[in-house]
């Protein structure tokens, strides 16, 4: 693994993005190198540092905090214990300041896209894992942000224009103006409405993002080669798979494209609401998803980390409606429907055959 894939799937796992497999990824080579385990704590300690008295992050604090960590960094040991040559160590400190160099460039990146401290949009609302919020827009549109999920738009909404960014999961109910469609961007597709309730799911994570109606009309355009632009009816709900990045070139020697299908909801529930509205209820529900799909969920849900220790059983499918359930009693139910075993330690669940 790259230091740089190293850092980045630290800054995930930090904003609530990583996914189980590269939980697995990350576990995996921190126990393969341990040494790294210095540099995660590092590295965590300078993404909780305080932001809300900080107006602006720039040159000066970058360097205070870089400063800091270089002097932890001078002090890491090269391996286990202390028979370590020489040129070794010297080459793992260097190494390592590296590595500490890239985070700090990274952090601050980080810092910048996902908390919005200069960027173009001046509002960021966010959730943390196991959370849920709801607000109200300037233009009278209501949002419910569900777990793991962030939202942002500038200054000039519901002015200039009505445009929201999401990164993971929200329902929309949207206040009717002619002259400012209101449009959602995600990273796999955008949404244009005028007026209409929906839901909309696209976690980076996930390998499908979904956009769900529930009323009016809303028009979907591929953030892609795709140009094709889909209209979808109340009660239909589009998903969005993304190309497999294991095979970056079709056979023609062309980029892979995204599977796209337009399907009904269904009410499988006593409750007539939809599988993909339910969490507005506080309710975890799920039909025939699959487990690895099952375990971001609940990830996200109860802010816990979800490994899965065989290929078979992340395929295996699911269905279920919890409220008020505990993990653990979710996580039992599911155990005597699929047969798989599982344990809890801390906040990190391991299910295994």
């Amino acid at each position: 693994m790259s230091y740089n894939r190293f850092l980045e799937l630290l800054l995930r796992k930090k904003s609530g993005a990583l996914s189980a497999e590269e939980q697995e990824e990350l576990n995996g080579f921190l126990g393969n190198n341990p040494n790294y385990q210095e540099l995660s704590g590092m590295v965590e300690q300078l993404y909780e540092t305080p932001l809300k008295e900080i107006r602006e992050v720039d040159r000066t604090y970058l360097r205070k905090r870089w400063d800091s960590l270089k002097q932890r960094t001078a002090q890491l040991p090269a391996g286990a214990g202390n028979q370590a040559p020489a040129g070794k160590t010297r080459r793992m400190r260097y190494y390592m300041a590296a590595a500490s160099v890239a985070a700090l460039l990274l952090v601050g990146a980080f810092y910048f896209q996902r908390r919005g401290l200069t960027t173009t949009r001046d509002t960021v609302v966010a959730t943390k894992m196991g959370s849920k919020t709801s607000m109200k827009l300037p233009d009278g549109s209501q949002v419910w942000l569900n777990a793991g999920s962030e939202l942002s738009y500038d200054k000039d909404f519901g002015k200039v224009n009505r445009e929201v960014h999401l990164s993971g999961e929200a329902y929309f109910d949207v206040t009717h103006d002619a002259e400012h469609p209101f449009i959602v961007h995600t990273n796999s597709f955008n949404i244009r409405v005028l007026g209409t309730a929906f839901n909309v799911k696209a976690y980076t994570s996930d390998k499908e993002s979904e956009a769900t109606l529930v009323r009016g009309s809303i028009e979907l355009s591929m953030n892609n080669e795709d140009t094709r632009k889909i209209l979808l009816k109340p009660n239909e709900k589009l998903v969005f798979k993304k190309a497999d990045d294991s095979r970056e070139k079709t056979v023609r020697g062309e980029s892979a494209m995204p599977e796209i299908r337009v399907t009904g909801l269904q009410t499988p529930f006593k409750d007539s609401v939809t599988v993909e509205t339910q969490w507005l209820h506080d309710c975890l529900a799920f039909r025939d998803h699959k487990l690895k799909d099952i375990a971001s969920m609940i990830s996200r849900w109860y802010g816990v980390t979800v490994e899965i220790n065989d290929a078979d059983l992340k395929e295996k499918e699911f269905s279920g409606l919890f409220k008020d359930e505990s993990v653990e009693q979710v996580l039992h139910a599911l155990k005597l429907a699929g047969g798989f075993d599982y344990t809890i330690s801390k906040n990190k669940i391991t299910i295994v055959p």
